[in-house]
């Protein structure tokens, strides 16, 4: 529905390389290219942090990403805030009635 605005992926695990990091963005950015907006160049970063995240896990990843998506969600909200403010919905709380 949306589209991605900028999106950030972190890598953790003790023997991780930053070639194989940097590869594995660039296929995300190819595979999803229709996905992000194309007018935000830079919009895809990563991070490697050497520290192994628990002790029976070599690595994880974490991938956080802003989308336009959410712009559905704010506006389904207001219609309904709209609908229920016009009937006077949960107003006595507020009027002292």
């Amino acid at each position: 529905d949306g589209k991605y605005l900028a999106a950030t992926c972190s890598y953790r695990g003790s023997n991780i390389s930053s070639q194989e990091v940097e590869d594995e963005m660039a296929q995300i950015q190819q595979k999803l290219s229709e996905d992000f907006v194309s007018w935000i160049p830079s919009n895809l970063q990563s991070s490697i942090i050497n520290v192994q995240p628990l002790d029976d896990i070599a690595m994880s990843g974490t991938f956080v990403a802003n989308t336009t998506a959410i712009k559905g969600v704010f506006q389904r909200i207001s219609a309904q805030f709209a609908k229920m403010y016009k009937r006077g919905g949960f107003l006595h709380w507020y009027k002292g009635e």
